[in-house]
């Protein structure tokens, strides 16, 4: 409480009274503006959440329905892509096939580095591959990503395609002995496979 001293005669009393309730308006009036300026930024912080959940959804859409350009320029404007291996392989189709493949690397390599168990892992592998070896011109790192979609499938439908790529690659980076390997393994796999031909020719069994 406010304590009041006395006046002389003629004089008002408690002068410091007034300045209490001056006091005590103002506390309550900084005290609303803090609430409200929380309550504000709560608002705001909502509003940017499923503003970003939206985007999130949308360029997934848009990815899906195959209007890549619009997916990958979405993306671009800070949209962090889950942890998913599906969103990731979603995302590096939206920038491999906008025409942006380097930007694509880093969303395949996150799906064989976090989710080797994932049954796109195969695929992320032997996109990557592709897409170093024809778009990105670096033939020894794409014969490591085919080896790698390989390994995590050995029986798996991509399997004799990567190892027929993978030597390919090795030939291409000058390393003949390491496609020469690849070659006769690829013979002693699949004596009938369907890239054979080109096996023996980049392996130089021929």
């Amino acid at each position: 409480s406010c304590s009041t001293t006395s006046a002389p005669a003629g004089r008002p009393a408690c002068v410091s009274g007034a300045a209490c309730a001056s006091n005590t308006s103002s506390s309550g009036e900084n005290s609303r503006s803090s609430r409200d300026h929380s309550l504000k930024g709560k608002r705001l912080a909502a509003r940017d959440e499923r503003a970003n959940a939206q985007a999130r959804v949308s360029w997934r859409s848009l990815c899906q329905s195959g209007d890549y350009d619009e997916a990958y320029r979405v993306l671009e404007s800070g949209i962090q892509v889950e942890n998913d291996p599906a969103a990731l392989m979603d995302a590096a189709d939206a920038a491999r096939l906008s025409n942006h493949p380097e930007a694509s690397v880093g969303y395949l390599r996150r799906v064989l580095r976090d989710h080797a168990r994932s049954p796109v892992a195969p695929l992320a592998g032997f996109t990557l591959g592709r897409v170093l070896l024809e778009r990105l011109g670096q033939p020894s790192e794409a014969a490591e990503a085919f080896s790698l979609a390989r390994s995590t499938a050995p029986q798996g439908s991509l399997a004799q395609d990567a190892l027929a790529r993978e030597v390919e690659a090795w030939s291409k980076a000058g390393k003949s002995h390491e496609a020469y390997e690849r070659a006769q393994l690829y013979v002693q796999l699949y004596p009938a496979g369907r890239r054979l031909r080109a096996v023996r020719l980049y392996g130089g069994l021929e």
